[in-house]
């Protein structure tokens, strides 16, 4: 016995069955099974069938803000960054002119989740902001990256990411890489700045897994030569949401 699948009157192709959704894949795999059967003589009627593309939504700024599940997503991949911690003013002037100590990156956070059933149901973020760099004959230090955050809203089985910013470079001290905590696959510490006087910049940015994110995100602030020169600001986080069928 064999199984013809037709798709709008037509017998469907390799490339078509491959993009039917999850859910009707699964039922002709357990039909084939029963059965016994082969791929082509029970007609299933699977016309104007929709399929759907993955969706790639990046965000890096909004508080409170909301982001809407697409109708026939099946996952979901979250990403988080937060603000990213600014660098202190430069130090020393003429010979002894030298860099201040540098901001910490933020850290990031990432989660899987099934979307199943939840289309137009909506995530809640809120994205950290750069903290701002030291102020030469002013405020020394770097300030602190902003924190993130992504609640559930009103999805289902969604627990809340938190990500620290990135501290800001402090005397002859380079800040500290930011936290992450709440996903369910990567909570990952960003990585501290560069000290005083070391010729080394800002904590890197983290790199995230899903291509195209626009990663990475979050990096810490350097600091110019001299006690005249500003430290530069953090970078801003991101929120990253990547659907697929």
């Amino acid at each position: 016995m064999s199984l013809l699948v037709t798709l709008n009157g037509k017998a469907a192709t390799k490339e078509q069955l491959k993009a039917l959704p999850p859910e009707i894949r699964r039922t002709l795999r357990r039909l084939q099974r029963k059965h016994r059967i082969r791929a082509s003589g029970i007609l299933v009627g699977a016309a104007n069938v929709p399929v759907f593309k993955a969706v790639l939504n990046i965000h890096t700024s909004g508080s409170g803000a909301t982001e809407t599940i697409p109708d026939l997503a099946g996952n979901c991949v979250v990403e988080a960054w937060a603000g990213g911690g600014g660098g202190h003013a430069g130090v020393g002037s003429g010979c002894s002119a030298d860099n201040g100590s540098a901001g910490g990156s933020s850290g990031y956070s990432r989660t899987s989740i099934s979307v199943i059933g939840q289309a137009n149901k909506t995530f809640t973020y809120t994205i950290g902001t750069g903290g701002t760099g030291g102020v030469a004959g002013g405020s020394l230090n770097g300030g602190n990256g902003g924190t993130t955050t992504i609640t559930a809203g009103t999805v289902s089985g969604f627990s809340t990411i938190t990500v620290n910013g990135g501290l800001g470079g402090t005397g002859t001290l380079g800040g500290a890489g930011g936290s992450a905590s709440g996903g369910n696959q990567a909570n990952t510490t960003g990585n501290a700045g560069g000290n005083a006087r070391s010729g080394q910049g800002g904590g890197a940015g983290i790199t995230g897994t899903v291509s195209g994110d626009g990663s990475p995100y979050g990096a810490g602030g350097n600091s110019q030569i001299g006690s005249s020169n500003n430290g530069k600001p953090g970078d801003d986080g991101a929120a990253v949401f990547y659907y697929t069928p």
